[in-house]
């Protein structure tokens, strides 16, 4: 019974670990995508 428990919060544990990676990895592509517009958009704006 332990064992079993332990293991269900291990997975529980890792689904969560994996999702906050993922977010994390977005946000991070989002800010990139971001600052990329905003540079192009001064470039456009300045010639």
């Amino acid at each position: 019974m332990l064992r079993e428990t332990l293991l269900l919060g291990e997975g529980v544990i890792g689904s969560i670990g994996s999702g906050i990676s993922t977010i994390a990895i977005g946000a991070v592509d989002l800010g990139q995508l971001a600052g990329i517009s905003a540079i192009a958009d001064f470039n456009v704006l300045t010639g």
